[in-house]
C-alpha cells in the first residue's frame, strides 16, 4: 500500500494518508512509528516558501513509499483515523521492533524547512531524496537504512512481501 508519512505537530505523531477511492490523498492512521519500503522523501519547494514567509506550519514535506508495518498511536479522541487496513495488514510486528532497532544505528534523517530545502542526513547534511527502508518515529526522528543492513535471521523478507 502507498502511503505519505507526515509529522503531525498538533497531536505530535505521525499521520499515515493513503489514495482513497476518489484517487485523493486521505489520512487514514495516526502512528508512533512506521516502517516503510521504497521510500521517497519528497519536499514541495512553493509551499515551504509559503511557510517561511508567513511562519504558519503547512504540509510541505513528507516520506512517500509501501507500509510496511505501522503501530496504533493510542489517542484519547474516538474519531481519530484508525485504519482497518492499517491495523490489520500492516501491524506492528515482533519482526518490525528489531527491524526498528538495527535502524536506529544506521543513516539519522532530519528535515527542518528553516535550515535546508530538501531531507538531509543528520552527521553530514547531505541531501537525501530516497531510501530502500526508513523508519519513521514520532514526534521527529527518521533513519534510513538497506536491507543488507538488517540481521538475516530477521524476517524482513516476508515484511516486505507483504508489503508488495
Amino acid at each position: 500500500m502507498l502511503v505519505r508519512v507526515y509529522r503531525n505537530i498538533p497531536r505530535n505523531c505521525l499521520t499515515v494518508a493513503h489514495i482513497g477511492d476518489d484517487d485523493n490523498w486521505k489520512v487514514a492512521h495516526y502512528s508512533n512509528s512506521v516502517l516503510l519500503a521504497d521510500v521517497e522523501m519528497v519536499v514541495i519547494e512553493a509551499k515551504r516558501f509559503d511557510y517561511l514567509r508567513s511562519g504558519r506550519v503547512n504540509l510541505h514535506a513528507w516520506l512517500e513509499g509501501q507500509l510496511v508495518a505501522a503501530d496504533t498511536f493510542a489517542l484519547d479522541d474516538a474519531e481519530a483515523p484508525r485504519s482497518d487496513i492499517v491495523e490489520n495488514r500492516f501491524p506492528w510486528v515482533p519482526e518490525a521492533d528489531v527491524v526498528a532497532e538495527v535502524a536506529r544505528d544506521c543513516t539519522a534523517v532530519g528535515y527542518n524547512p528553516d535550515r535546508a530545502r530538501f531531507f538531509y542526513e543528520k552527521e553530514t547534511m547531505d541531501a537525501i531524496e530516497s531510501a530502500p527502508l526508513t523508519l519513521a518515529e514520532a514526534p521527529a526522528k527518521c533513519y534510513a537504512f538497506a536491507p543488507d543492513d538488517v540481521p538475516a535471521d530477521v524476517a524482513l523478507d516476508q515484511l516486505l512481501k507483504e508489503a508488495a
